[in-house]
């Protein structure tokens, strides 16, 4: 029969098994699948075993975990049916891109990419086809605008100066035995005299080298100075070290105030540019909704004037007389003589009935109101 162990012994063992766990490091976790930690968790799980290595705070770990954990970006579609991989190509961005070395980056419609780093070069096209699309929309409104504001300087040039009309003896030839050539001279001298001459893309002149310019103090009283002073051009130009060059549309040179001057003037050049643009795109857009408008009240008008002459004519006898109008005239709100000929309607009408009855009354209100 075996000896029993004293309970003093287990007792003693128990007390030293902290110390035995301690003695012996545990090896590090495997990374797997479903059990993974970072470094961050990995110095808080073995902090105990190595008292001299400093606790990170709470911030400490967040900011570890932020700069080691790698956020995907979104999911690529297909390219869109419009895009053109060899105009891409084509474009200065890209073939700045093409320049660089790997690892370099290329800041492009407010975002960086780096050179040889994943789907940036595919990302870097999307955006520049993005680009081309936006302006080429920009561009049409543009030219739309121009186009109707020349048409308008046009028409107000021609309303000013009305020409005579010729009479139409004048035109004909005045015998068998006349010369050709005078008959169609005469046509085209009055062409030519009611052809007024503008700019039809209803752009300002480029100033020819060697004629007069606006002069600096006239730059300067229309020139939006704060404006000018907050762009991102200019601000890098105020950084800029004496003697360092700075290329906008051509090279300055910082420390020379004649080249600060011009590069206020070409940043102003471009932005009073871009200003009149803008209005003549505003002053388009406006024009578009008051013809809507316009339209909009021309179709009520001419409704209440159908329907109130009919409401009249409905109690007539003269059918004569209601007859004579062409009822596609009243109906047609496109055509300008359509509220005349309701109100001739209605005139031929309202003068036979002297009584008006309670039902009719609302009717004849509402067309004398119209």
């Amino acid at each position: 029969m075996g000896r029993l162990v004293p309970v003093w012994h287990v007792l003693v063992w128990i007390s030293l098994l902290p110390c035995l766990t301690l003695s012996f490091p545990t090896p590090p976790l495997p990374p797997s699948s479903t059990h993974r930690r970072g470094v961050a968790d990995l110095i808080v799980i073995y902090s105990h075993q190595y008292p001299n290595m400093p606790r990170m705070s709470r911030k400490q770990r967040l900011e570890a975990e932020r700069k080691n954990r790698i956020f995907p970006g979104p999911k690529m579609k297909p390219r869109p049916p419009d895009f053109d991989e060899e105009l891409v190509r084509k474009s200065p961005t890209f073939i700045k891109w093409l320049g660089l070395k790997d690892g370099e980056p290329l800041k492009y419609a407010c975002r960086t990419f780096v050179k040889g780093n994943g789907d940036d070069e595919e990302r870097l096209m999307r955006r520049i086809m993005i680009a081309r699309r936006n302006n080429l929309k920009d561009h049409a409104v543009l030219k739309k605008a121009r186009a109707l504001e020349a048409e308008r300087v046009r028409n107000e040039a021609q309303a000013a100066s009305p020409l005579p009309a010729l009479p139409e003896g004048d035109l004909k030839p005045s015998s068998t035995d006349s010369n050709e050539g005078d008959v169609e001279d005469m046509p085209q001298e009055s062409s030519e005299a009611a052809y007024v001459s503008t700019n039809p893309s209803g752009t300002k002149r480029r100033y020819i080298p060697g004629k007069l310019r606006p002069a600096d103090h006239e730059i300067r009283m229309e020139m939006d100075i704060p404006a000018v002073e907050a762009t991102r051009s200019y601000r890098k130009w105020l950084t800029l070290a004496n003697g360092e060059k700075m290329t906008y549309n051509q090279v300055y040179v910082k420390g020379d105030p004649e080249q600060d001057w011009l590069l206020r003037k070409n940043i102003w050049r471009r932005m009073r540019y871009r200003r009149e643009n803008q209005q003549k795109v505003r002053e388009l857009q406006s024009d578009e909704l008051n013809e809507a408008h316009e339209s909009a009240m021309v179709q009520s008008v001419v409704d209440a004037a159908v329907a109130a002459a009919a409401s009249v004519a409905a109690v007539s006898f003269d059918a004569a007389a209601v007859a004579a109008l062409d009822a596609d005239t009243v109906n047609d709100p496109l055509v300008s003589s359509a509220l005349d000929a309701a109100a001739q309607l209605a005139a031929a009408v309202i003068p036979q009935h002297h009584v008006v009855n309670m039902e009719n009354q609302g009717a004849d209100n509402s067309f004398m109101s119209v």
